[in-house]
């Protein structure tokens, strides 16, 4: 079933009227209000919390969801490597983030309980091969991290 255009624009109309007549009565006028009418496809859902989240950069924000969609991508099994990252985190005209970009951005969402730190994976001689993240769709509170990211109180 379509819906026409105008009886769209009709029905956001008519709820901005009644939002405009509520403020009026309580005296909240200072402020221009616009609609706005989303045309598209529903899309991947994301927590909230994290876009509200002050203490998160809008970088730091975009490279949890990145971690995501790669992570959906592959099964939920793999995350993405620090190249991988440093090509999705690129601002718009560089080609790609810098390693201290990647890993001031990880350390963010570490540090605000959005991402844990579970297990470094060495090798025979110790090297380290990787590393098992748990990424979380709300912020750890503190016991919670430091039990999912042993290292995480370090941090701190």
């Amino acid at each position: 079933m379509t819906i026409p255009a105008d009886s769209i624009v009709a029905h956001t109309l008519s709820r901005m009227q009644r939002s405009l007549e509520r403020r009026t009565d309580t005296g909240d006028v200072g402020q221009e209000r616009s609609g706005l009418l989303f045309m598209g496809n529903v899309h991947d859902a994301f927590p909230r919390q994290l876009f509200l989240d002050t203490r998160l950069s809008p970088l730091d924000k975009t490279a949890w969801v990145m971690i995501r969609l790669y992570a959906q991508q592959n099964e939920g099994a793999v995350f993405p490597t620090y190249d991988e990252l440093q090509v999705q985190l690129a601002s718009a005209h560089s080609e790609k983030a810098s390693r201290d970009t990647v890993s001031r951005v990880l350390l963010m969402l570490r540090l605000t309980g959005w991402l844990s730190l579970c297990k470094r994976v060495r090798d025979d001689h110790g090297r380290v091969r990787g590393n098992i993240y748990a990424q979380h769709d709300e912020p750890l509170g503190y016991r919670d991290a430091e039990t999912f990211d042993p290292g995480w109180l370090t941090l701190c």
